[in-house]
C-alpha cells in the first residue's frame, strides 16, 4: 500500500502505510521486511530536498551488508535502482550510467531461466529495457527540487554567539546539512603544533584521526594549502585547509563510510562552506585564546596565593610540582636538586593523581644538562624527533612526547629543576604556555626565596632562644662548677691560716684538696680559653701525619684516667691506613675530648673502643672523595633522640646539671658543656664532618670523617 501510494504521489498515505508496516515489522522482528523498509524509507526521503543525497546513499550502502548476507536478491536489485536514482539526482552522468548497467545485469541474473514473456514484463516494469537511466526515476524522486541550501540563517546565528559549545552545535548542523559526511574533524593550528587532540572530531573518527595515514595527509595539506582526496581503510576522505590567502588556522577533514567518492559539486560546496567556517573558527580561536589567558591568569593568581601561604620548604616544593602538573596537564612531575658532588637528587616525584613516585625512569639527563648549561627552560612537544634529544636514550626507550624542564634560581643562585613530562601517555595532552610559565617561574623563585628567608628567621629565633637558655644554663653551670672548688678553697685556706692540724697527714690531705680545687678551677678556665681559641680561628696549620702514633699516645693518656674506673679502652686501627693532613695539637685534643666524654657517661667496668679506618660508604666520603673515619664507641647512658642535634652546642649538658657529679672522669660528672663543641669546631677546621648513633641505656658511637691525604704521585696514577 505504501508503494502504491508512491505512484499515486499521495504523501500522507505513503507515511501512514509506511508507519503501519514499520510497527508490524518491529513487533514481529521480520528480517526481510526490516531490510525492505530501510530501502523504502530511502525512496520516500528522495522527495525531501532538505535531506542530503549522500546521507540517503549511505543508508542504502549500510543496508546492503544485511541484504547480501541473507541473499535477498530482489532487495539487492532494488538497492541498485535507488543508487542509480541518487546518481541521476546528483547529475553524475558517468556513475548513473554505470549503475544503470549494473541494474540491468542484475535483472538479467535474477530472471535467468524464466519464460521470456515474464522476463520482458519484469524488464519493462523496472525500466530495464531502455538505455536512458532517467527512466528509473520514481515519482517521488522526480518531485525533488535541487535548489540553493538555505544555511545563511545559521551563519547569522553563529555571529551572535560567544559560547564555544553553542557555536559548534550550529557548525555541526551546517556541515551535516550541506555535505552530510559520515564523520569529520576540525584540527586547529595549535592542535597540530602541540600534537593535541583536534578541536572537534566525530566519535567514529576519534580512533583513526591520529593514525599515520591521517596525520601525514593533514600535515601535507596544511603545508601545501591544496585539497587532497584519499581512500583510507575503505573510506573516501577529503582534506583541505581553513584559511584565507596565506593565513592558515587549521585543517578540515571529511570522510564518508565507503558509499561514494566526494563529487566535484560537493567539493565546491565544501570550499564555499570552508570560507565561512574559517572566519567563525578564527573567532573561536581568538575567543579560546583570550579565555585560556584569563583562565591561566586566574590559575597563576590562585597558585601564587597558595605558594605564599606555605612556610615550609618541603611542602612548597611539593605544591610547586602539583600546581605545575595541573596547569600543564602533565602526567608526572619532579623537583630535582644537585647534591655536593653534582648527583641529581629527586626531592619530589608525583603523578597526575597526586600519588608519590620513587621511580625516575625516563627522566632525560640530556634535558637537565642542557637546561643547566644555558640556564633557560627547555620545552619540546615531540621529543622523539627533536634535534636536541635525537640521541637521548630515555626519550626513545620510554617514547616520551612532551618534556618541560625549568631551571630555578633563588637570589641569583641555582636552586633546582622543575621537570614535567607525559610519561606513559598514549596521546600527549600536555600544554605549555611560555608566557605564563615565565610568570610562574618568577612566582616560584620569589616563593622559594621568601620561604628560605622565613625558615632562616625561624632558625635564628630558635637559635636566639637556645642561646638565651644556654646563657642561663651557663650561669647555673659556672656557679655550680665553680662553687664546689671555691667552698673547698675557702675552708682549706681558713684551716691553713689557723694552722689547726692534728697531724702532718691531715695537713697533707688538706693541701691535696686545695690542689684539687685549684686544678678544677684551672681546668674550667682552660676549657673556656681553648673553646675561644678555636672559635676565633679561621684556619689551622697542617702537616701530614701518621694517625696511628697519635692514637697510641691518646690511649696511654686516657688509660691512666680510666684505670680509676676499672674501664677497658682498646684501639682498632685498620692496616694500610692513609696519612692525613692535620693540626697535631688540635687533632689530639679532638680525640682526647671525645674519649673523655665517653668515659664520663659510661659506668664503671665499661668498655670503650677507639677505631680508625678508611671510608666504606658514600655518606662517609668528603666531597665525593675517600676519607678517614674515626669512631669512639661506648656502652654508656646514650643520648635521647630529641637531644642528639643539640649535643655539639656550646655549654650544652645532657640532663639537669645539678644531677651531675663533680670531677674530671667520674661517672656522670659534669663540665661546662664545651667538650663536644670544641670537638665539632676542630672537625670543621679540618673540613670534616661528625655524627653520632646512639640509643638510650645501650651506648653511643661517635663518627668523625676527615679527608685522606693523597700524594701527588698517587693522584697522577689515579688520573692515568
Amino acid at each position: 500500500m505504501a508503494e502504491t501510494s508512491i505512484y499515486l504521489k499521495d504523501i500522507e498515505e505513503i507515511h501512514r502505510f509506511y508507519n503501519k508496516a514499520k510497527d508490524l515489522v518491529d513487533k514481529y522482528h521480520f528480517g526481510y521486511w526490516t531490510s525492505y523498509l530501510k530501502l523504502l524509507h530511502v525512496q520516500i526521503n528522495l522527495m525531501d530536498s532538505s535531506i542530503p543525497l549522500r546521507l540517503l546513499m549511505r543508508n542504502v550502502v549500510e543496508s546492503l551488508t544485511q541484504i547480501k548476507k541473507n541473499k535477498y536478491f530482489l532487495l539487492e536489485f532494488k538497492s541498485l535502482i535507488i543508487r542509480t536514482e541518487i546518481f541521476i539526482l546528483l547529475k553524475s552522468e558517468k556513475k548513473s550510467k554505470s549503475f544503470y548497467q549494473l541494474t540491468k545485469q542484475k535483472a538479467t541474473e535474477i530472471t535467468k531461466g524464466l519464460p521470456n514473456e515474464f522476463i520482458d514484463s519484469f524488464m519493462k516494469k523496472n525500466y530495464c529495457d531502455s538505455d536512458n537511466p532517467a527512466h528509473l526515476l520514481s515519482p517521488l524522486a522526480k518531485m525533488r527540487s535541487i535548489g540553493k541550501l538555505n544555511w545563511e540563517e545559521d551563519l547569522y546565528e553563529l555571529l551572535t554567539l560567544r559560547d564555544t559549545n553553542r557555536i559548534m552545535f550550529f557548525v555541526d548542523r551546517i556541515i551535516k546539512n550541506v555535505v552530510a559526511p559520515y564523520a569529520y574533524a576540525i584540527i586547529l593550528q595549535n592542535n597540530l603544533s602541540n600534537h593535541e587532540q583536534p578541536f572537534y572530531v566525530s566519535e567514529s573518527l576519534k580512533d583513526e584521526i591520529n593514525s599515520k595515514e591521517y596525520r601525514s595527509a593533514i600535515e601535507l595539506v596544511f603545508s601545501k594549502s591544496s585539497i587532497i582526496k584519499k581512500t583510507i581503510r575503505g573510506r573516501n576522505v577529503v582534506f583541505l585547509t581553513f584559511g584565507i590567502k596565506t593565513s592558515k588556522i587549521g585543517v578540515f577533514v571529511l570522510t564518508d563510510n565507503g558509499e561514494m567518492e566526494f563529487s566535484n559539486r560537493e567539493i565546491s560546496k565544501i570550499n564555499k562552506l570552508r570560507l565561512h567556517l574559517t572566519s567563525i573558527l578564527s573567532r573561536i580561536t581568538e575567543y579560546n585564546r583570550l579565555n585560556n589567558q584569563m583562565r591561566m591568569m586566574n590559575e597563576i593568581i590562585k597558585i601564587s596565593q597558595k605558594f605564599f601561604s606555605i612556610s615550609n620548604l618541603e611542602k612548597l616544593e611539593l605544591e610547586i610540582v602539583i600546581s605545575s602538573i595541573r596547569i600543564t596537564n602533565a602526567k608526572r612531575g619532579f623537583f630535582i636538586k644537585h647534591d655536593k658532588v653534582g648527583n641529581y637528587v629527586f626531592n619530589v616525584g608525583i603523578d597526575s593523581d597526586h600519588q608519590f613516585i620513587s621511580d625516575e625512569s625516563g627522566v632525560s639527563k640530556t634535558v637537565l644538562t642542557e637546561a643547566r648549561n644555558n640556564n633557560l627552560p627547555i620545552y619540546t612537544n615531540n621529543a622523539i624527533i627533536d634535534n636536541l634529544l635525537k640521541n637521548s636514550i630515555s626519550v626513545h626507550d620510554y617514547h616520551l612526547h612532551s618534556i618541560y624542564c625549568l631551571p630555578i634560581f633563588t637570589n641569583n643562585e641555582f636552586y633546582g629543576f622543575l621537570y614535567l613530562d607525559d610519561y606513559h601517555a598514549e596521546d600527549s595532552g600536555m600544554h605549555i604556555y611560555p608566557a605564563f610559565m615565565d610568570i610562574l617561574k618568577v612566582q616560584i623563585s620569589i616563593a622559594l626565596e621568601n620561604t628560605i628567608q622565613f625558615e632562616k628567621i625561624i632558625r635564628k629565633n630558635k637559635d636566639l632562644s637556645r642561646i638565651d637558655t644556654i646563657k642561663k644554663e651557663f650561669v647555673n653551670i659556672v656557679s655550680h662548677e665553680l662553687n664546689t672548688p671555691l667552698v673547698t678553697l675557702n675552708g682549706v685556706s681558713a684551716r691553713i691560716r689557723r694552722n689547726n692540724f692534728k697531724s702532718e697527714e691531715e695537713k697533707n690531705l688538706t693541701i691535696s684538696k686545695l690542689k684539687k680545687s685549684v686544678d678544677k678551677l684551672s681546668g674550667i678556665t682552660s676549657d673556656i680559653l681553648t673553646y675561644n681559641k678555636y672559635l676565633i680561628m679561621e684556619k689551622l696549620k697542617f702537616s701530614v701525619e701518621e694517625l696511628k702514633e697519635i692514637f697510641e699516645i691518646i690511649l696511654d693518656e686516657v688509660n691512666i684516667l680510666a684505670a680509676k674506673r676499672h674501664m677497658a679502652i682498646s684501639l682498632e686501627i685498620e692496616e694500610d691506613l692513609p696519612k692525613a693532613e692535620i693540626n697535631w695539637e688540635a687533632f689530639h685534643l679532638m680525640i682526647y675530648n671525645l674519649v673523655i666524654n665517653s668515659i664520663r657517661y659510661s659506668k664503671d667496668f665499661g668498655k670503650i673502643i677507639i677505631g680508625c679506618r678508611k671510608s666504606a660508604f658514600q655518606s662517609e666520603e668528603i666531597d665525593g672523595k675517600k676519607a678517614i673515619v674515626i669512631t669512639v664507641k661506648d656502652e654508656g647512658i646514650g643520648i635521647p633522640e630529641d637531644e642528639i642535634k643539640a649535643i655539639f652546642t656550646s655549654f650544652y649538658e645532657i640532663r639537669d646539671i645539678y644531677s651531675h657529679s663533680s670531677g674530671v672522669v667520674e661517672y656522670d660528672s659534669s663540665g661546662l658543656g664545651l667538650g663536644l663543641s670544641i670537638v665539632k669546631r676542630i672537625v670543621d677546621l679540618h673540613s670534616g664532618k661528625i655524627w653520632v648513633n646512639s640509643e638510650e641505656n645501650v651506648g653511643s658511637t661517635f663518627f668523625i670523617s676527615i679527608p685522606a691525604f693523597i700524594e701527588k704521585k698517587n693522584m697522577e696514577e689515579s688520573r692515568w
